[in-house]
């Protein structure tokens, strides 16, 4: 491995300047919900009280999301995970007094959005715990989520 090289990076993935590190503060992220509880919600809850959003990019949201009757979730429109946090800047306003629900595929990306929409004030941030990865063990094609789960081992 002549090539190897070993760096020691601030972020594996890029938070585009959140200013957030829900590992040294778990109790920063949002509240963990199970894939039951997740699905719970969804099922009862309408656009009126729930703000539902996918914190993946645009690419990996065409490819599927979570839609209920009552319900689609937000998509960021970002191409990079980097720019979520001017999703979130230009529209935390509008979420707080809500039920916010989030997801990613695995529950990564979620730790540091939901913490990021704690410390902007929105005080009721809920994520998938485990993403839609978790979602789909449990429900499969039964559930909410709709379309096919991109994940970084070519897997889809």
């Amino acid at each position: 491995f002549a090539d190897l090289q070993i760096k020691q990076v601030k972020e594996i993935v890029s938070t585009g300047g959140m200013g957030v590190d829900p590992a040294k503060d778990p109790k920063s992220s949002g509240d963990h919900l199970s894939p039951s509880s997740f699905h719970s919600m969804l099922k009862g809850g309408s656009a009126d009280d729930i703000v539902l959003i996918d914190v993946r990019n645009r690419w990996e949201y065409a490819l599927g999301h979570f839609k209920t009757q009552n319900l689609l979730a937000q998509d960021p429109d970002t191409k990079t995970y980097a720019e979520f946090k001017r999703f979130v800047d230009r529209n935390y306003k509008d979420w707080k007094g809500k039920n916010v629900m989030m997801y990613c595929t695995g529950g990564i990306r979620c730790e540091t959005a939901s913490a990021y929409l704690r410390q902007k004030g929105v005080e009721r941030v809920a994520q998938l715990e485990g993403g839609i990865h978790a979602y789909l063990e449990e429900f499969g094609s039964e559930g909410y989520f709709k379309g096919k789960n991109f994940v970084f081992d070519q897997r889809v």
